[in-house]
């Protein structure tokens, strides 16, 4: 090929390239299927339930004197079930892969922007949460009202995950199923939307195909979730965020309540068939003598056993329904006295 014809190829070739990346990249601005960038022309294909959580908390009166924190496995957790049982308001703020940091924004948020007057805490305390290496919800990212308790430099997390996810062929993806959706006439829908209390207001069809999703997650979940292959030990960063949340609820005279979140039984056994029991131990070691120094409680409920649970009630491999939630909080708070 003719040297000018070879340079010709190129330029077109690259002009191309940077053509469709220019295209790609507006789209997903202007379409925006994740809810990142606010431009409201279209109606998102997900719904960020950290900003969800945010807002019902801050309109939540009066405000709840016993908060549930975690990850989204908390979030079946029943407030009202806290609340008949202590006669406490109580909040459910389960948030999707909430790692530690994240738990110890939702506690101070709680208590220095909203000012609950909490007294009990109940605290999601799973392997996951101090995972050495994955990294906070991109969900939570977005939000510096959450980053800016630990981020230096919030602005500059939410500037480079908003720019960075312009180029991701999931938001592409995204932006397309939304239009595809629009053409279609259709409207979008939530899973499933929240009482002012953040408990979830579940669907009638929301266990159709539960079997089918245990099944898939006792396969992909210890790679994509649990992280296996890189966890190597809790990460101390956020072994040190659990350690500040405790000294927080000393200070504060809080009652902590930690609790490993129960898994289908099948995903345990593998779970441990693929090494990961020491991994659990590590963490049941660790939060034990942390919370009981501080006369706090700690029930290891990885497993349905140690709460009488049933493996029937779960929607998938790692979220159980509320009826599990009813009986883990009795069992939970079964000694307790009111004053």
């Amino acid at each position: 090929m003719p040297l000018i014809q070879s340079t010709k190829f190129w330029k077109i070739f690259f002009a191309t390239i940077a053509g469709i990346v220019v295209f790609s990249v507006l789209l997903n601005y202007i379409v925006d299927p994740f809810a990142i960038y606010g431009t409201g022309i279209f109606d998102s294909l997900e719904f960020n339930r950290y900003q969800d959580k945010y807002f019902l908390l801050r309109d939540f009166d009066p405000k709840p004197s016993a908060l549930i924190i975690g990850s989204s496995r908390m979030t079946f957790m029943d407030p009202e079930i806290v609340e008949e049982i202590t006669g406490m308001r109580c909040f459910v703020w389960g948030c999707p892969d909430a790692r530690m940091e994240i738990e110890y924004a939702m506690l101070r948020i709680a208590l220095e922007e909203f000012h609950c007057p909490v007294k009990i805490l109940i605290i999601g305390v799973e392997p996951e949460v101090f995972h050495p290496t994955k990294p906070i919800n991109p969900e939570a990212k977005v939000i510096d009202e959450y980053t800016k308790y630990f981020e230096k430099s919030p602005w500059w997390s939410e500037f480079t995950e908003k720019f960075s996810r312009l180029f991701t062929i999931e938001q592409t993806l995204g932006s397309v199923k939304v239009l595809i959706r629009e053409i279609q006439g259709k409207e979008s829908e939530r899973v499933f939307d929240f009482r002012n209390d953040g408990f979830p207001l579940l669907p009638d069809n929301i266990y159709d195909g539960a079997g089918e999703r245990i099944q898939e997650g006792i396969l992909q979940y210890p790679y994509t979730g649990f992280g296996i292959e890189e966890f190597t030990g809790l990460s101390e960063d956020r072994k040190h965020y659990f350690e500040e949340i405790l000294r927080i609820c000393d200070e504060n005279d809080i009652k902590v309540y930690a609790i490993t979140t129960p898994l289908h039984p099948d995903l345990v056994r593998r779970l441990f068939d693929l090494g990961a029991r020491p991994i659990f131990d590590e963490t049941a070691a660790f939060v034990k003598t942390e919370v009981e120094q501080y006369g706090g409680v700690f029930r290891d409920y990885t497993t349905i056993e140690s709460f009488n649970g049933s493996p029937d009630y779960f929607l998938d491999a790692y979220h159980m329904t509320p009826d599990n939630g009813n009986i883990l909080i009795r069992d939970l708070l079964s000694d307790y006295e009111r004053e």
